[in-house]
């Protein structure tokens, strides 16, 4: 009985992890929150440069956080649901791309976007995943079946 429970409270769990990501939530709000503070130089060289950065760690501070619940969550198929997470953000950008007319300048930002995103979440799922094997730390047998 405690196994089915714990087992569904996994699920439970992925589950609203999953549609968080779909209605884009926390990305949104902490995306704002970098947005607003994060200093933009005047010259428009720099300007590229401190977009990518920007762009760079909003990701890494939206992905890095949701590894640990993806890896204690789905240990045995963590890649996979990371990856599923990235199909969703993706699917997320190429709906903004549909529906908002974007020039090419956004679509290169979006492409990078997506691509720090899958490095990030799939990245650093793998990477964790590495570290809790070498140290014997990873227990499957309390993964989601």
């Amino acid at each position: 009985m405690s196994t089915n429970l714990s087992t569904a409270l996994r699920w439970s769990l992925f589950i609203f992890l999953l549609l968080c990501w779909l209605f884009n939530f926390p990305h949104f709000q902490i995306s704002n929150f970098i947005g607003e503070r994060f200093p933009f130089p005047v010259d428009k060289q720099l300007k590229w440069s401190a977009l990518l950065l920007e762009v760079s760690l909003i990701e890494a501070v939206v992905c890095i956080p949701f590894v640990f619940p993806i890896v204690w969550l789905c240990r045995k198929y963590a890649i996979q649901a990371a990856t599923l997470m990235f199909l969703i953000f993706t699917c997320r950008v190429f709906v903004t791309l549909l529906f908002f007319g974007t020039s090419t300048y956004s679509i290169v930002f979006l492409i990078f976007q997506t691509i720090c995103h899958l490095a990030f979440v799939v990245g650093g799922t793998y990477l964790a995943l590495n570290y809790l094997k070498k140290n014997g730390n990873l227990d499957l047998k309390m993964a989601v079946n």
